[in-house]
């Protein structure tokens, strides 16, 4: 419902609820404060009509239009488990602890040879110096 202020011709809206009822008005722009009249009810006739999903009634003797289907056993419901070819792991322990060590002893190779030739590689990349200047102060 619109509402205007008797005094300045503010619009406000307000919800039908609310204004079902006489309300106390109060205008944000004048701050006049007025009553309103309550709306009359909706005069609304509702039609009743059939419930589409209703079944039509038969007669007694009639069959059903249906029989009901005889439930599923839990058995055959359940799928059956596929079976899988277990593979062992790649390699063995052993395997798996030389490539280990491998990394190991490669890893503190490229740290010695980064240590051993620290002034070429400071000179081919600039920013290595201060990473070297840096460990130099720790070691």
């Amino acid at each position: 419902m619109r509402v205007t202020c008797p005094h300045c011709a503010a619009l406000y809206e307000i919800p039908d609820i609310l204004a079902a009822r006489r309300r106390r008005m109060h205008c944000a722009c004048c701050d006049t404060v007025w009553k309103t009249d309550a709306l009359p009810a909706p005069a609304t006739e509702w039609e009743v009509l059939p419930d589409p999903v209703a079944e039509p009634e038969r007669a007694a003797d009639e069959p059903p239009l249906r029989t009901p289907e005889p439930p599923i056993s839990q058995e055959t419901d359940r799928p059956r488990p596929v079976e899988v070819a277990v593979t062992p792991p790649f390699g063995g322990p052993r395997f798996w602890m030389v490539a280990w060590a491998g990394s190991a002893v490669l890893m503190v190779g490229t740290c010695a040879a980064c240590w051993r030739w620290q002034l070429p590689l400071s000179h081919a990349w600039p920013p290595l110096a201060r990473l070297f200047a840096g460990l130099h102060a720790v070691f």
